[in-house]
């Protein structure tokens, strides 16, 4: 019966945690979240929504992984680099396993 009990009291934590954050969004007047961690983007994009409604609460926050907002400022030509004089570099991009296959972002890459 412990483990029951103990499995309880940690859904009740994840519980205020969930509402503690939504409500936090929502008196900064944000509709928004931009984050630069994968497994925040996804909590706020798969596990909030998901617990909001369980409890009833209203969800009307949008995930961004900052990696959507600079591709599309990028494509937009809103963000340039610098002009510098080192030269040109071939780069190559990780894909985290939680945007990518977890959070399904995949279209975010400038090109």
């Amino acid at each position: 019966m412990r483990d029951a009990d103990a499995g309880r009291r940690q859904v009740g934590l994840v519980c205020r945690d969930d509402e503690h954050n939504i409500q936090a969004v929502k008196d900064a007047g944000a509709d928004t979240v931009i984050s630069s961690c994968p497994a925040c983007d996804m909590m706020w994009r798969q596990v909030y929504p998901v617990w909001a409604k369980k409890l009833g609460i209203e969800y009307d926050i949008k995930a961004r992984h900052y990696t959507e907002v600079v591709s599309e400022k990028i494509k937009a030509g809103e963000f340039q680099f610098p002009a510098n004089d080192l030269l040109p570099t071939t780069v190559t991009w990780h894909d985290s396993c939680h945007i990518g296959r977890v959070s399904a972002c995949t279209s975010r890459r400038a090109t």
